[in-house]
């Protein structure tokens, strides 16, 4: 449900990172992408989260600087209102299965020391979690699971009509260290996880291709991500874009 990749500081080390990491998929080698296109993209551009919230001030003036060097680009911005789906749903489907997932951990680790897996070997969230998934039916992980791919399948139904989706990253600046952290308890991580990673979750349960980008600052000098997604297998559509994107904004490059 998480698709890896890594953080760089240039387009180049990211596309070089991916030429000699890919594997065998379904999709043809990409190779090393070395510079952009003159291909001109139709870009979905929307901040309405899972939710159907709106993200902070900071984060919506940001979103719009990127839609205007879109535009200078010669590409085509859309608005759009997003993807139509239940982020609720998703949110109890991901942490049933996540619950799921450490519960069958912890059910194979205690033969092996010889004693229950209690709150004295786990952190509270993960605890709690656990605690949770075990007062949940027999049919709260099938559900779950069909909740994930229903999802992607709305989700992709609605990227395929563009080359290219445009969201923010995160819906507010950049929050203090330990926001996340997994010593608080399972209620506050979801109700946080919820307002705060409320766009890119949609993306990895899809199979989707993105990269987020810094394009913008908040007041505090905070890096505010934009967010540009694609159907899988559109890494070169993404990896051109974002060469255009470096050499316009001036990034840093090493």
């Amino acid at each position: 449900m998480v698709i890896d990749h890594c953080i760089t500081k240039s387009v180049r080390d990211s596309a070089a990172f991916l030429s000699v990491t890919e594997g065998s998929t379904k999709y043809s080698s990409l190779g090393y992408i070395s510079g952009s296109s003159s291909e001109k993209l139709r870009i979905a551009i929307y901040s309405n989260t899972l939710f159907g919230n709106q993200p902070d001030k900071a984060v919506l003036e940001g979103i719009e600087h990127i839609r205007k060097l879109c535009e200078e680009l010669s590409h085509e911005v859309v608005d759009s209102r997003g993807p139509a789906v239940d982020g609720k749903a998703i949110s109890l489907a991901f942490f049933t299965l996540a619950g799921f997932t450490m519960d069958q951990v912890c059910k194979m680790m205690e033969p092996m020391i010889q004693q229950p897996v209690n709150k004295t070997f786990l952190e509270p969230f993960t605890h709690q979690l656990v605690e949770w998934l075990r007062t949940l039916d027999s049919q709260a992980v099938p559900n779950a699971k069909e909740t994930i791919q229903s999802s992607a399948h709305l989700m992709l139904q609605y990227a395929q009509e563009f080359d290219v989706l445009l969201c923010p990253t995160l819906a507010n600046p950049p929050r203090e260290l330990a926001y996340l952290s997994p010593k608080l308890d399972r209620e506050t991580v979801i109700h946080r996880t919820e307002n705060y990673t409320a766009y890119t979750p949609i993306h990895n349960i899809s199979d989707m291709c993105a990269m987020s980008v810094l394009l913008d600052k908040s007041s505090q000098g905070l890096p505010l991500g934009s967010h540009f997604a694609a159907m899988p297998g559109s890494e070169v559509k993404l990896f051109n874009l974002a060469f255009q994107l470096e050499e316009e904004a001036h990034w840093m490059r090493v």
